[in-house]
């Protein structure tokens, strides 16, 4: 198997990338995707161990709050998480690359923040595969620790590099770059995201 054959599989086709469009509803179906993730798949062992807790065994008062509480989330968190990303890393490339079309660089912004989204397709399935090695006790927690702090992170990264370069005809002589920024940026936001989630977890009744 060739480098560019191996590249599809792990990164997602140029193709694929080339085919992402400015459908606004995608979008939002993409954020709430979004919000889900860092909501719920991120803390599913809190959800698993303290579902009945929160949305079964509560006055009817806290019922109504907390499934409020976590569809608001849902819908805040997704949307924070794709516009911090995409913004930020758009607006740069946009200043270094120079396109100042605007109509164009709202076409390609949304195509960006698609971008963010489709490359969580790559990493969503491994998360939860990692979740259930862990509750089968098969392997040693802190190897899938080391994978998931490390690993997954510049898998992540790369994937959006190559579908930010593509969607924005960035040459790859600047791949490293891209990569670099959008490794950067993607570890201060998980951070602030995780702060975020945490006080959500904090806030059910």
């Amino acid at each position: 198997m060739n480098k560019k054959k191996l590249m599809d599989i792990f990164l997602f086709p140029k193709e694929l990338y080339r085919r992402i469009n400015a459908d606004k509803t995608t979008l939002y179906l993409g954020i709430l995707f979004i919000g889900i993730i860092d909501v719920i798949l991120y803390n599913l062992p809190y959800f698993v161990t303290n579902f009945s807790n929160i949305f079964v065994f509560r006055p009817i008062g806290s019922l109504i709050f907390n499934i409020s509480l976590l569809i608001l989330s849902v819908i805040v968190i997704g949307i924070l998480d794709v516009l911090f990303f995409s913004t930020p890393v758009f607006d740069l490339f946009k200043k270094m690359f120079k396109k100042d079309d605007t109509l164009m660089n709202n076409i390609l912004f949304i195509r960006t923040a698609k971008v963010y989204i489709t490359a969580h397709f790559l990493i969503v399935p491994i998360s939860i595969i990692f979740y259930f090695i862990l509750l089968s006790g098969k392997v040693n927690r802190d190897i899938i620790g080391l994978i998931e702090a490390f690993v997954i992170p510049i898998w992540f990264s790369a994937a959006i590099t190559r579908g930010v370069r593509v969607v924005l005809g960035i040459s790859e002589q600047y791949r490293y770059l891209i990569f670099g920024l959008v490794y950067l940026w993607n570890f201060f936001l998980v951070m602030a995201l995780q702060y975020a989630t945490d006080l959500v977890i904090g806030a059910f009744r």
